[in-house]
């Protein structure tokens, strides 16, 4: 038997969405794909059914129609000019959104971070996408790459955690930069190239000294090490490029 779209939508989108939002609790986030073609009234309906069902869910923008909680930029798309209001990219471990075998391509820790705060730096949320195998495990690669970063992340929380975008809104040459609550960091390059040394350097904190000045420091985990006169990088353990 032929079938149009409204039936589809009518008969097996619609009762689905239907279920997973009463029959599995709590639901923080809703994030419905590119409607493609799909007419706005059709995608009003899911929205509404969400809102209905789970009042506290937000609603990914890529449900279309401008009907989202929040804009959701296109897959690795990470703008260099600052962008207000809400919003994310999405990236994935590899170059597969599901699990492939055959996909070896993975992101090492540095290309992570470096995605990370730089999605910081212009204001967003970073989504990550993982491939489970097809047991439920995580592939060995994506564990690795996750887990360095996440060690990072730990040494340099400040850099991460309720801080805001760069006040020069933007990407710059030499690196970027986010605002933390006592300072601005700086993520910089080394020996002239474009690259994110942040992982190797350790931070730059810039503190204003007076109306035309600013004091530079580095930073060591949550500690000032040195001031700029003194300037000596401790490498962080074996991160890859």
């Amino acid at each position: 038997m032929e079938v149009d779209f409204d039936y589809y939508f009518k008969e097996k989108c619609l009762p689905q969405v239907e279920e997973i939002t009463t029959e599995y609790g709590d639901i923080a986030m809703v994030w419905f794909e590119t409607p493609g073609d799909m007419e706005k009234k059709y995608v009003a309906e899911l929205v509404e059914v969400v809102r209905k069902n789970q009042p506290m869910a937000m609603i990914s923008g890529r449900a279309g129609h401008g009907l989202g909680d929040y804009k959701s930029f296109g897959d690795m798309n990470i703008p260099i000019e600052n962008i207000d209001g809400l919003w994310e990219t999405v990236d994935v471990t590899n170059d597969s959104w599901g699990y492939a075998w055959y996909d070896q391509n993975w992101k090492s820790p540095k290309r992570i971070l470096k995605s990370v705060i730089s999605t910081v730096a212009r204001g967003g949320t970073y989504m990550l996408n993982i491939g489970p195998a097809p047991d439920g495990s995580i592939p060995m690669e994506a564990q690795d790459a996750l887990r360095k970063s996440g060690d990072w992340i730990e040494k340099y929380p400040q850099v991460i955690y309720n801080s805001d975008a760069s006040p020069w809104g933007r990407e710059l040459a030499w690196g970027d930069a986010i605002v933390a609550a006592n300072g601005v960091r700086v993520q910089n390059q080394q020996n002239g190239s474009h690259v994110y040394k942040y992982y190797e350097m350790g931070l730059m904190k810039f503190k204003k000294a007076g109306k035309h000045k600013v004091s530079v420091s580095i930073v060591e985990g949550n500690k000032e090490k040195a001031s700029l006169k003194e300037i000596r990088f401790t490498p962080l353990e074996s991160l890859e490029q």
